[in-house]
This record gives C-alpha cells, sequence and structure tokens, in this order.
C-alpha cells in the first residue's frame, strides 16, 4: 500500500478550518491523519450504516470521539467531499457533493489541531486500527483558518474538478495544503511511502522472548506525557541483537521534522541526526543501548562505552523501536530483535 506524506507539520489554526478533496473511494479509508504532538485530526471514510458507500467522519479530540453525519459517499464514482470545522461555534459542516449537513460537537476541542505532518490516505499513529484510504484521488486541498459555507464548498468544488493543477482560491485565500494529481508528486511538498511492515513477537534461538523488527517496521514506546521546553528529560533502555550484515536503525528518538536515530551500519552501532553522525562503538551479539533526550541535545551509550551527544530540539519526543519515521537509507533486508523484558523508558522532570 502506497500513500502520500507532507513534509511539513499541518496547522489548520485554532478557530477552525476547512478540508476538500475529490475522491473516487473502493473501500473504506484514511483520507488525513496530522496526529502526533498531542495534538492533530483524523480525516476518514468508514462504512455507511445504510450500506451501498461510505460514510465521512472526523476526529478532532472531542467527547463525540468519531463526528459522523448520514451522508453517503458512493463507491467508485468520483465525489466532492469536504468539512467544514468550526471551533467556536461547535460545528462541522459535512459536504458530499451538491448535499450538506452540519453536525454539533462540543467545543473547543481539547486538544490542539496543529499535530505532524500529514499521511494523505494513511494513518498517523501505528498502532492506530485505521486502515489505509483504497480509491482514486485527484485532489485535496486544506484552508487553514477559513470556514467556507456550504455555497463556498459549491464553488470550490466546481474549481477542483476544472483544475489543471494550480490551487484553488477561495475568498481570495489559497490552501495551506495542496495536493493535485495533475503535477509530478516530486514537484510538490509531498513524499510517496509504503505502508511500513509490522513487527512482531518471536522467540529468539537462546529463549529470549522478543520483538522482531524487519526493513522499516517499527513500534512506539510508550512514554509518560512529558514537556520539552520544561526540561524533561526522556530515558530508553534496552538490549537488542541485529542478526543481519545489513545497515539498521534500532530506535527513533525526536518527531517527524527532528529525527535522531540509533543505528548499526557495517557493525558499528552510531548516534545519527540530519547533521551529525557519531559513532557509539562495534556491537556483536546481544548488546545494551542507553538513550537520554532532552534540554536541547541527545545523547545514547552502547554497553559500557562512552555516552555520546549531539544537539536535538525537536517540537515533542516521540520514541519508537526501529525507524519511527522511515527514511531513504531504511535497508529492507536488516532484521532487529528487542529483548522485550529489557525495554524500559522513563521521564525525568
Amino acid at each position: 500500500l502506497e500513500y502520500i506524506a507532507s513534509r511539513d507539520i499541518i496547522e489548520p489554526g485554532p478557530a477552525g478550518f476547512s478540508l476538500a478533496a475529490l475522491i473516487a473511494p473502493c473501500d473504506r479509508g484514511t483520507l488525513l491523519d496530522t496526529r502526533g504532538n498531542g495534538g492533530g485530526i483524523v480525516w476518514a471514510l468508514t462504512s455507511a450504516d445504510t450500506g451501498g458507500g461510505l460514510t465521512p467522519f472526523i476526529h478532532l479530540n472531542t467527547p463525540e470521539a468519531n463526528i459522523t453525519p448520514g451522508l453517503v459517499v458512493p463507491f467508485d464514482e468520483w465525489a466532492y467531499c469536504a468539512v467544514t470545522v468550526d471551533n467556536e461555534a461547535g460545528t462541522v459542516l459535512f459536504v458530499v457533493n451538491d448535499q450538506h449537513e452540519t453536525v454539533p460537537y462540543t467545543a473547543p476541542a481539547r486538544r490542539s489541531f496543529r499535530g505532524d505532518t500529514g499521511h494523505i490516505g494513511y494513518k498517523r499513529i501505528e498502532q492506530s486500527r485505521l486502515t489505509g484510504y483504497e480509491g482514486a484521488l485527484r485532489a485535496m486541498a486544506l484552508f487553514a483558518g477559513t470556514r467556507l459555507t456550504a455555497a463556498d464548498h459549491a464553488a470550490l468544488a466546481t474549481a477542483l474538478r476544472a483544475s489543471a493543477g494550480d490551487p484553488p482560491a477561495v475568498r481570495d485565500t489559497a490552501p495551506a495544503l495542496w495536493l493535485t494529481a495533475r503535477r509530478p508528486i516530486e514537484e510538490q511538498p509531498f513524499v510517496v511511502r509504503h505502508e511500513p511492515a509490522a513487527a512482531r513477537r518471536t522467540t529468539a534461538d537462546d529463549g529470549t522472548e522478543c520483538l522482531e523488527i524487519t526493513g522499516d517496521a517499527s513500534a512506539g514506546v510508550d512514554v509518560d506525557p512529558n514537556d520539552r521546553e520544561a526540561g524533561d528529560v526522556v530515558h530508553l533502555a534496552f538490549r537488542a541483537r541485529v542478526d543481519a550484515t545489513a545497515d539498521a536503525v534500532l530506535c527513533t528518538v525526536g518527531d517527524a521534522n527532528s529525527p535522531a536515530r540509533v543505528a548499526v551500519r557495517d557493525g558499528i552501532a552510531r548516534l545519527e541526526s540530519a547533521e551529525t553522525a557519531l559513532e557509539l562503538g562495534p556491537v556483536a551479539d546481544w548488546f545494551d543501548v542507553a538513550i537520554r533526550s532532552g534540554a536541547g541535545l541527545t545523547a545514547a551509550r552502547v554497553n559500557d562505552g562512552t555516552e555520546c551527544e549531539l544537539p536535538h530540539a525537536p517540537q515533542a519526543t516521540w520514541i519508537y523501536l526501529g525507524d519511527g519515521f522511515p527514511h531513504e537509507t531504511a535497508s529492507p533486508s536488516a532484521r532487529i530483535l528487542i529483548d522485550l523484558a529489557s525495554v524500559r523508558s522513563r521521564v525525568e522532570h
């Protein structure tokens, strides 16, 4: 399954926003997921109660959970599907072609609409039960801070259907996010990614209960709430073994815009960021990894070696075993075993 990821963090605006897309769905699934950094939204399709189509919903971190109208998006037909969220009035306007419905919710939302980078066609959090979108997508637009009316959506639907690739303007406002099938993805602020392989439980040849991570698979680590700006430091420790000679990412800390990784390359463990790579020492068989991240840096140590640190200031501290934000250096033949009983995390306030 392929999906599209934005290069930048999505910022819909605190007061409200509007989302629109031209789609021809084959099945239910995620249209846009920006969850992360303690906020974000989900816009998706689910099976319609009446059958014969799909129902859109949006998740805004409110007591209502999935906010859902009675509208139906048809299978295998091009449809204009849109929402307008008004976080002051506490309403969501849903639009499907020439039909619309307003659904109330408890406002304001409990968390910020600003989350992380956006996944179009796939969930943002691996543990989520959301499925990937199956179908065609011609265009998607997000208008940050702009609360479009039903009449505005009618005009936008016409503009999207007629667009040759240029972003449409509504009320003289250009979309903050614009994706079009009329232009190569390389010319737009997005990247195409593949659904990562799943991490799985297994037993090593010495009887150790393990998490097996292959290729670009990953598994999130539960971490208590923390605030880097307040000086909180996140600690992680675990025992690992790399069973292949290929390069392998053991763990990732930070966020999508600023991740740091502990990797093994040519038998040498390294602490890496976009700008820096520090050698932690050679590894063989089972070895211990310890990481701490906070106060403007991330540090790591392997076994009883010297701790190395590099400047690192992500907006949030997320931790993954494996590569939490797969990038071009991931090796499909990598195989890592993580001793499940050894994984420990804590937050130092």
